[in-house]
Order: structure tokens, then sequence, then C-alpha cells
């Protein structure tokens, strides 16, 4: 098998957590039917055959596969065939199998997790191998023969109602008992690797899918696969995270080795700390319908109501459509509404619990006293909206990135001009200061790199880049509004009625300047250190870019405030 083909199966894992593919069948058990409840990690794929085919339909499997990139296709296998190829050939003769058969051993789900049972702690690599018995039995049988030649391992089998069990225990001292054991059992049409016996055996116990204390019967996985999912089991890919219940059973199982002391010390401050009300995070991957090809959704599971730092991360509801002033040449946009008073009071209460009552009030104070006399809360907190807005424009002739806007809402823009003014007075002030259309500009470059800020639109905008501040300020009518643009408006036709952050992005705009860059051929420069790579590969070979922008069509997406903490969406449009 050549390298490109390997190269071209290869692509597809990346994508596999993203790729639309049809929900598994009902009567199909599942890894968090056999995971135990105390799993605090969970990342699966329920079937990869669906993810291949699904991805070779999709829009990116379409871009690889278009015929106007033969010619790049053709210049990327001559690059890699030589050097790769004979490793590849190597590692083939070992195995006595082609590193395409052993890509097509998983065909249903593949999860990683990591699972307690009692004291013990493990990771759980499970893959659905269906018909590959015999090419799986043979790697796990050359597995056995190079581990047989470790002198500090020992192998034990054990049988577990009718299962086979290959053990490994390292027989010297570890820093951590993560890494005492480890072993695997095959079971119908599954493979299992784990690093613990005791999760081993509960896996087993869990087998026919049926049990109560398995994942799948979790109060925080189910709630989060509740919320996040179309309907039951519609997902194609899920993330679980239990992040406070991972560090609390590390700290509960002395996995943290040498540095368990202190471990469990930073864990004991969670709770004063609030952060103990996070309950789960999770992601999901669905197909999508109608113009949308892509769904993901995202969920932070807390506790309600939010306390210690956790209320410094509270939203509020923001105006889904930009203002007037973002034009139809953005390349991408982010807005949210940040509650600054509760983020404020959250940091205020933890100052003082630690220090004392008044403590930070004391601090913003003294520092005031010193020039320019700036005071942290009156001057600029209480300043501040929370309204923050993110524009992406044209490419930076510099940086080789986008040039970016952040527009912060502020409540007086009277007061924060007389603010800048008063600070832009004191000698070892580092701006250069310049007047435009009426507007008072602060601007720095370094080595060619342009940044700038000024108050206006009521906000203060910080740039980055060289022209994107004057042409917001320019707010010329030669350009449609962002929001009334053919684009964003298929985009937000899919936002909800009141959300607390928004985003949009047109990733054929956002990639042009690079593409083109590459395939001029004069980018080296451009990439120091990859000289190498450059010299291997003609990138003047890729076909023009519109050969390509078509599949790249525009995304966008929401966050919604929930009952239990927030609830992301993301999408993308149909080519």
């Amino acid at each position: 098998m050549t390298p490109a083909r390997i190269l071209q199966l290869m692509l597809t894992v990346p994508v596999l957590a993203s790729a639309a593919m049809p929900a598994q069948a009902q009567d199909v058990i599942l890894a968090d039917q056999i995971l135990p409840n105390d799993t605090y990690l969970h990342i699966t794929v329920k079937s990869v055959e669906d993810a291949k085919r699904q991805f070779t339909e999709s829009p990116y499997g379409q871009l690889i596969n278009d015929p106007a990139l033969t010619d790049f296709r053709a210049e990327m296998h001559n690059a890699f065939d030589g050097p790769v190829g004979n490793v590849l050939a190597e590692v083939e003769a070992q195995l006595g199998m082609s590193v395409e058969d052993i890509l097509n051993i998983p065909t249903g789900e593949v999860s990683v997790s990591i699972s307690g049972a009692g004291n013990h702690i493990g990771l759980v690599l499970h893959l659905d191998i269906a018909e590959s018995h015999s090419q799986v039995e043979s790697l796990l049988e050359m597995a056995e023969q190079a581990l047989s030649k470790v002198t500090k391992l020992t192998q034990s089998k054990e049988d577990v109602d009718g299962t086979e069990i290959t053990l490994y225990e390292v027989l010297d001292n570890v820093p951590t008992p993560l890494i005492k054991e480890f072993g695997w059992f095959l079971r119908d049409n599954h493979l299992v690797f784990c690093s613990s016996k005791r999760v081993m055996d509960g896996l087993i116990a869990n087998w026919d899918g049926s049990s109560t204390d398995s994942l799948s019967s979790n109060e925080k996985y189910t709630h989060v696969l509740n919320r996040l999912e179309t309907e039951p089991g519609s997902a194609d890919s899920v993330v679980y995270l239990d992040l406070i219940g991972l560090l609390t059973k590390l700290s509960q199982t002395g996995s943290f080795g040498q540095a368990q002391l202190y471990a469990s010390m930073a864990i004991a401050q969670l709770p004063l700390l609030g952060l103990n009300q996070l309950q789960a995070v999770g992601m999901i991957t669905e197909e999508g319908s109608g113009d949308l090809q892509l769904i993901q959704r995202a969920m932070v599971y807390a506790e309600q109501p939010p306390a210690g730092i956790m209320r410094a991360f509270m939203l509020q509801p923001v105006r889904a459509a930009p203002p007037s002033w973002v034009r139809d040449d953005t390349v991408f946009y982010m807005a949210t509404s940040w509650q600054v008073s509760e983020a404020y009071a959250a940091i205020e209460s933890l100052v003082d619990g630690f220090q004392g009552p008044g403590s930070l009030s004391k601090i913003i104070q003294q520092a005031s006293e010193n020039r320019p006399g700036v005071h942290l809360k009156d001057d600029l907190i209480d300043q501040l909206t929370g309204e923050v807005h993110l524009v992406g424009g044209a490419m930076d002739s510099y940086s080789g990135t986008n040039e970016m806007l952040f527009a912060v809402g502020i409540q007086d823009p009277g007061a924060f001009r007389d603010l800048l003014a008063r600070v832009s007075d004191e000698p070892n002030f580092q701006l250069d200061i310049r007047e435009f259309r009426g507007f008072t500009l602060y601007e720095r470059s370094e080595a060619g790199a342009v940044v700038g800020l000024t108050v206006a639109n009521g906000s203060l905008l910080i740039a980055i880049g060289e022209q994107i501040l004057e042409q917001v300020l320019r707010n010329d009518d030669d350009m449609l509004p962002l929001a009334e643009s053919e684009d964003f408006r298929r985009i937000a036709q899919h936002f909800p009625a009141e959300v607390v952050a928004v985003n949009f992005t047109r990733p054929a705009d956002q990639y042009r300047t690079l593409y083109e860059l590459l395939q001029s051929g004069n980018i080296v420069d451009n990439f120091p250190g990859m000289d190498e790579i450059f010299s291997e590969i003609d990138f003047t070979t890729l076909p023009p870019y519109e050969s390509i922008s078509k599949y790249l069509t525009p995304a966008g997406g929401f966050t919604v405030a929930d009952e239990n903490g927030y609830v992301s969406e993301g999408f993308s449009l149909r080519p």
C-alpha cells in the first residue's frame, strides 16, 4: 500500500469525532453500557466504518478527492513515498500484515475512557473489531512474545466469567499505581485494553449492557446527553469529562505519585473556590439536516447558583446581530456579554476571604494614589458594560494572520476618553497619538506589527493590524453591514431568540491569503524552520483557490444559558 493511501486513511482519524454518520442501531451494546458508573473521561466514536464513509461523502472528503488536486496529490505522494514508504514496508514485514489492514481492524465503536473501581482507576481502550479476530489474535501473540523479553514484567492469565484476561504486572517500584499493571481481553467482537485488573472485572460484569451500575446510568453523563442529543442515541460521537471527579479519584487512589501531598492539598481547596460546582463538560456531534451539514453541541454542567470563582464566568444576554459598524468584509465575528459586577464581587470575596474584609478595596485604593491616579474599580471596572465583540478582518501583511479588533462596551465614553487623555499625559507613555476623523488614536508599532486603540461606537476599540481600526472608524456606507449579508443571515436564522454568545466565520475568506501564499511558492521566509518540507513539496501545483473555496462554507454558532450551566451549538452550511 502506498504512503499516499495510508495518509488518506489517517486523515479520517482526526475528523471521526466530527464526521456525520447514522446513529447506531438500538440493539448494539455501546461502551457506555459496559463501563463502570464511576467513569470520569469517555471519548467515543460509535462507528468507524460509518465515519469513514460519511467523511468521504462530506465536503472535506470531496475536497481531498477533487480532480483539481490530482497534481498536488501526486506531489505529496512523491515527497513521502521514499523514507516513509521504507519505514512502512519494514513495519508491515515485522507485523505480517499491511498497515491498511491494521487501520481497517476497528469497524464499529472505538472509545478511550478513564474509569474507577473501588480503590483503583484505569485507562480503558475499547474497540469493536467485528470479523477481524484472526488479525487481532496474531497481533496479540506478537505483543506477548515481545513482552516476554521484558525482565521486569510478569504475565498471568485468568478466566473471568468465561473470558480470558491477559495481565502484566510491573515488578519494579513505580512512581504511581497507574502504571503498575495492564492487560487485555477479547470477548465477542470486542478488544479491550486496560491498566487495571479491577476495572476489567467490572467491564466483564457489565458485559450484557443491562447493568444499572454502568456509565449509561451515571446521572451527570445522562444529564449531559439528554441536554445535547436531538433524540436519545442520535449522537455520532461523544466527549464527556468529569474533571473534579477525576482529580478526586486520582487523589484517593494515590495516583499523583511524589506530588500526592500537594495534589491532595490543592483538591481540598476546590470547595473554597467554588470549583466543586463544576459537575461535567460534554460535547457531541450529530448529522445535520436541511442546510446544515454538521452540528456540534457542548455543555458546561454546573451546580446553581454559581458560588466562589464560578461567579466570575457568568454571562448575560447579548444581541445576536452584529452592530452596524461591523461590515460585510468581516472574516469572523464573535460577541458575548460578561456579568462584570458578579465577576468583581467573586474576586473580591475570595481575596477578602484569604486576607480579611476590605483587603481588595484597600489594595486598589493604594494603587490609585500613585501616578497616573487610575482607580481600577471606579475608572475601569465600573465603566464596563460587559459586552465584548471580536472582529476579524483581512490578512495582516506583517504577521500573516487576520487583523483583529476587540470592542469592549463602556458606560460613559466621554469619561473614558478623559481617562485615556490623562494617562497619555504621563512622561513615560509608550503610545503614539494621532487624530483620525475626529477620533484620538493611540498606537504602537513594533517591528511592523501595529496595535492601536481609541474610544468609538460606545466601546473601547483595541485593534491589531494596520487597517482594521481606520476601516471601522470610517464606517463607509459603500459596504453592507455584516448583519444584512446573505451569509450571516443564513447562519443567524438558526439562532434562538435569546443568546449569551454568538459566532460567525467565513473559512473561504479566512484561508485565502495563506493558500495563495503557499501556491505562489514564495513562502519559505514566512515559515522559518520549514525549509526542508518546502524543498520536498512543490506547492505551485495547487489548483486555483476557487477549486477549494467552494467546500469551505460559512459556519457559526451560539451559546445559551441553561438552568444547569451553558449549552453551545456550532454548525456549518452545506455547499
